[in-house]
């Protein structure tokens, strides 16, 4: 059976996610976001889940606007290929 995308953002997601914005931004609290994520993340479909992770991040993240967009910018990985025919 394929994998939910739900199933997706699971603790692995985001352990990497937390990995990432450490390296872009080295004030981050990890263990805040992981606390923010942990009593319900497995048990929300979809969509809760995505809240969840706003939730956590709003919990965690800088309020300076730009400096929160450098960081998500300093994530980003390789720009995705297009399909073409």
């Amino acid at each position: 059976m394929a994998r939910k995308l739900k199933d997706n953002y699971d603790y692995a997601f985001a352990e990497e996610l937390a990995d990432r914005i450490k390296r872009a931004w080295p004030a981050f609290d990890r263990q805040e976001f992981r606390r923010v994520l942990e009593p319900d993340l497995l048990e929300l479909g979809f969509l809760a889940r995505q809240d969840l992770f706003v939730q956590a991040l709003e919990t965690v993240m800088t309020e300076d606007y730009v400096q929160t967009i450098r960081v998500f910018l300093g994530i980003l990985g390789p720009e995705l290929k297009t399909f073409s025919r």
